[in-house]
């Protein structure tokens, strides 16, 4: 007996967290809405040594954790990716990945102090890129008190209209103006 037709917006039957119609309802998809997502050969792939010493079985494994997690925080299920990430670095304590992104879920979880300990060990872990760097940088602002200095020199930033409003900035906007107003005559 088959059961009640997914919808296409509905979430795919699978767990994998996308949409039916992005999952197994695509059109070149299998017939079987409720297949195994492990069929498919999972496409996170660890950089650098995080995982030597792991057998392959347990990397698809890992790989495929890792895929799932990312999905659901992808889905904003911070909680559900959270214990997905805990359970990859229960097996592989230095998978910097995992580190990274449950710095990022426990943020927004709100628990900035866990997900700063646990930034601030991933970003040890390898040299700083782009991604890591924003993300560590903006959670030191979102943790610093207000006005205080942060530990990347800046301070919290103020809107543009706050700044606008310092005098330095009025100077500036006040001279421009009567540039302008005087090379117009």
């Amino acid at each position: 007996m088959a059961g009640a037709p997914v919808s296409r917006n509905a979430p795919c039957p699978c767990g994998s967290g996308r949409r039916y119609r992005e999952c197994h309802g695509a059109i070149d998809a299998s017939p079987s809405p409720t297949a195994s997502r492990t069929t498919a050969a999972a496409t996170y792939r660890p950089r650098g040594s995080d995982w030597d010493g792991i057998d392959p079985a347990e990397r698809a494994r890992l790989a495929e954790l890792m895929d799932t997690a990312l999905a659901r925080q992808a889905s904003n299920d911070q909680s559900g990716a959270a214990r997905l990430y805990r359970e990859v670095l229960a097996v592989a304590p230095q998978t910097h990945d995992a580190l990274h992104m449950l710095a990022v879920a426990q943020w927004g979880l709100g628990d900035l102090d866990e997900a700063s300990r646990l930034m601030e060990r991933a970003f040890s872990q390898r040299d700083p890129y782009p991604a890591i760097v924003t993300n560590r940088e903006t959670l030191q602002r979102a943790r610093a008190p207000p006005g205080e200095s942060t530990p990347n020199g800046g301070r919290k930033r103020r809107c543009r209209t706050c700044w606008r409003g310092s005098p330095p900035a009025q100077t500036r906007i006040r001279g421009t103006r009567r540039r302008r107003a005087s090379r117009s005559t």
